[in-house]
């Protein structure tokens, strides 16, 4: 269930794109895949092809950096850049922000090539789910017919390797959505409908991510932390070194 802010979230989305409410559903169900997979600090990977590739990309864009609103960084994880780095640390908090841990399958060009031309091109998303996937994350596969090979193959070893697959497809869902742990049918029959639609979807699943966590104040991507102790070397009033350790805890 929506709740607070991703409620708005919703409503706004509704009034807007009243067609594609139909996918409620599907949508609550892949927030929740989300969810789970970037609070047990796992990754999501996608992959598409032609302009679906480029809406692999763009989802990387948006969760690896504040969406719509930059996400500065806890007091934590600013105060471990300052003891860790006295001079540059403000200066680097200052300039990252909170996000997620995405990688798009689309921009391995080199790879991609040799790939293709020495294996198979059917398979360059599915030797990269397999190099790089573990159980627990999330592969966004996009495809409108629900029929892209290279897409398919991917499906198919990130469920061998116990990687949940959300798929974002056309009406139909074709021979992905029986591979998909939640298939996001998008109303469209048409490619340009679907491209259309496909943005707004997944810009509202970034939006209700992000203020989910975020607004639950939880640290996905740095978890290092403030070290658990902090030892200090102390001066004497007359100035001297003294061999006393003070601990300083969280």
């Amino acid at each position: 269930m929506l709740q607070g802010k991703n409620s708005d979230h919703w409503n706004e989305f509704v009034k807007k794109y009243e067609n594609i409410a139909s996918i409620k559903e599907d949508i609550i169900a892949s927030y929740t895949l989300l969810i789970d997979c970037f609070r047990s600090e796992n990754k999501l990977i996608t992959c598409g092809n032609e302009r679906s590739a480029a809406d692999a990309e763009l989802v990387v864009g948006e969760f690896t950096k504040g969406f719509p609103e930059k996400k500065e960084l806890t007091s934590k994880q600013e105060i471990t850049f300052q003891l860790s780095s006295p001079e540059d640390g403000a200066i680097i908090a200052a300039n990252l922000q909170r996000a997620f841990p995405v990688i798009p399958l689309v921009t391995s060009h080199s790879f991609s090539t040799a790939f293709s031309n020495d294996i198979s091109p059917h398979f360059i998303y599915a030797q990269q789910v397999f190099v790089l996937g573990k159980p627990q994350d999330v592969l966004l596969a996009i495809s409108n017919s629900g029929n892209s090979h290279n897409v398919l193959w991917a499906a198919k070893v990130a469920k061998v390797q116990g990687i949940k697959v959300i798929g974002l497809t056309g009406v139909n869902g074709g021979e992905l959505a029986e591979l998909s742990d939640v298939c996001l049918k998008v109303p469209a029959n048409h490619v340009d409908r679907f491209q259309e639609y496909n943005l707004h979807v997944y810009h509202l699943l970034c939006k209700l991510v992000e203020d989910t966590l975020f607004r639950e104040g939880e640290d996905i991507v740095v978890k290092k932390g403030i070290p658990k102790k902090v030892d200090l070397i102390v001066f004497d009033f007359d100035g001297v070194f003294t061999l006393s350790l003070i601990h300083i805890s969280e």
